[in-house]
């Protein structure tokens, strides 16, 4: 089977933050993301949106879903909630630090989750703590949970058995922290931070150790009972004796490995999927964002990968075309005709060559907006612009929303300087994705220009942002207002001056129209704004809105 007809980008969901967490289940088919914007996402296998829930707190990396469909999610304020399958909070426990890892749940329900403080808690399924113990150490990696007990890895470079009453069975002393692990139906394997793997059986005696080189950080039992490593830049596949079968190497560190019923998905830290056949022969190749969780395996070659962009990219082993009704394919100056992205030299590239007539596809955007080349990127600004003016592109609308907040937030891309990753220093260009943001968002992107707000150092930026989200309208509990409110309180008797708070009124007052009344944080921002003003005019504006207002 050949490389374009095994491997290729099916479809991305964007969220209003990085990607944390996510599971996938089987049964219903539905695919559960926790994202930095607080929200738990429950998608389609064709990334269609079905529903969300809003968690209130910051996410940990800590996503599980118990046998009943339960989603047990961990927060950075050590909370530790459950959501039915209907997307309602159930319970939401306060534990003693934060969850490492995603927490375990035991067939009966039972849940075992272990914090960076240092505690292994055992909670039922219906959010009643049943007992807490004080580890030796603390914790690096999640439990793992089999009929022999529950496995906590520590960061004394020890592995710990306990059983379900909290009881210590073993300890075993491994040649450095661990980093992944698999669990065997008599063994356990582990992944180390000095480089090698290890078989320990049920008793807690070494059956093995093989030596890679480099830190283990992913480590899976795929179908063919063999384990499969991430190390360094190579993957390592060795049989449950510790022999290595083969290794697939390159330049490029990888960053996790998955495997379904007949494909391995790998992923590298810059974003790439590389596909490969369990004897180790690569099977296509695809790109992603930058990653943020390990690959989760879906069914039937498709595959998920969270990335540091807020997205949550479908990559799919049987295609390879991005949205087949709208995609013409790559030119060859670009790409290999078949949906590969061959990135460009951005530096010798100083004008965009008839890109509006050569791709619909976002990935060809994207790359040119990773460029730092400010005539360049108002260009994609343009074409993105453009198309979401068109009213036949609706599909198009949510899937370009995203890349403008990617502009609009300084997270360009640099590919000469070191790292990769610094802010972009074009306020003006951040402002026009702020603006079209304003004119053609969603919901998404009121809470993306609410948290670039609180982080512009821009006044043009501000002004733009702040114009942007009264534009928006506001939502029922008044999340616009109370955000503009709280930005003023901070900022407006000083930062802006007497234009920040014109854009205020003006946004104010288009807030006002879309909602039909204000709030009291829009009305105490007016009263502000009225009491801390020197211009006449703004003041008259104020009063002139302050009349407007339903009693």
């Amino acid at each position: 089977m050949s490389a374009q007809e095994h491997s290729g980008f099916k479809a991305r969901y964007p969220t209003g933050g990085r990607i944390t967490a996510a599971v996938y289940n089987g049964d219903n088919k539905t695919v559960h993301v926790l994202s930095g914007d607080r929200y738990l996402y429950t998608l389609d296998r064709d990334a269609q949106f079905l529903h969300r829930t809003w968690m209130d707190n910051r996410p940990a990396n800590s996503l599980c879903e118990g046998f009943d469909g339960t989603l047990y999610c961990g927060f950075a304020s050590g909370n530790l909630k459950a959501v039915n399958p209907a997307g309602m909070i159930i319970w939401d426990k306060k534990i003693n630090g934060v969850p490492v890892g995603n927490p375990v749940p035991d067939p009966d329900g039972t849940l075992y989750a272990a914090t960076d403080s240092g505690k292994l808690y055992s909670i039922s399924h219906t959010g009643v703590i049943r007992w807490m113990i004080e580890l030796p150490a603390f914790p690096v990696l999640a439990p793992a949970i089999n009929n022999h007990g529950i496995y906590i890895f520590t960061n004394n470079s020890r592995v710990y058995l306990y059983t379900r009453q909290g009881a210590l069975k073993w300890e075993f002393l491994l040649s450095g922290n661990a980093l992944s692990c698999a669990l065997g139906s008599n063994a356990l394997y582990v992944g180390t931070a000095s480089g090698t793997v290890v078989g320990i059986d049920t008793m807690g005696r070494k059956l093995w150790s093989t030596v890679l080189g480099s830190p283990v950080y992913s480590l899976i039992m795929n179908s063919t009972e063999s384990l499969v490593s991430v190390s360094g830049a190579t993957l390592f596949s060795t049989d449950l004796d510790g022999k290595i079968q083969w290794r697939s190497g390159g330049n490029i560190p990888l960053y996790s490995v998955a495997s379904d019923e007949n494909l391995l998905c790998v992923s590298d830290t810059t974003g790439g999927i590389t596909f490969y056949d369990f004897e180790g022969r690569k099977a296509g190749n695809t790109a992603a964002g930058k990653p943020s969780i390990p690959v989760v395996p879906l069914q039937e070659g498709l595959f998920i990968s969270g990335s540091r962009d807020w997205n949550i990219y479908f990559e799919s082993g049987k295609n390879s075309v991005v949205y087949p009704k709208i995609w013409n394919g790559w030119k060859s100056e670009n790409g290999d005709g078949q949906g590969r992205r061959i990135a460009m030299d951005l530096h010798k590239r100083e004008s965009w060559d008839g890109v509006v007539n050569a791709s619909n596809s976002y990935g060809y955007l994207k790359i040119m907006s990773d460029s730092n080349n400010r005539p360049i990127l108002r260009q994609v600004l343009q074409e993105i612009e453009m198309r979401l003016s068109d009213a036949e592109f609706d599909r198009g609308k949510s899937f370009f929303l995203p890349l403008l907040e990617y502009i609009a937030s300084d997270c360009i891309t640099r590919p000469d300087y070191r790292n990769g990753e610094l802010i972009n220093d074009f306020p003006l260009i951040r402002a026009g994705a702020d603006r079209i943001l304003g004119v053609y968002g969603d919901f998404r992107s009121r809470e993306a220009l609410i948290s670039i707000l609180f982080s512009e150092w821009d006044d043009y930026g501000i002004k733009v942002i702040i114009d942007a989200l009264g534009k928006l309208g506001d939502t029922q509990n008044g999340a616009t207002q109370a955000a503009l409110y709280r930005y003023y309180q901070l900022h407006g008797s000083g930062y802006g001056g007497e234009a920040l708070r014109l854009v205020m009124v003006q946004a104010l007052e288009s807030v006002k129209q879309y909602s039909g009344t204000l709030s009291g944080d829009g009305i105490n921002t007016a009263l502000e704004i009225l009491q801390d003003s020197s211009r006449t005019s703004t003041k008259e504006k104020v009063l002139d809105l302050l009349k407007t207002i339903k009693k």
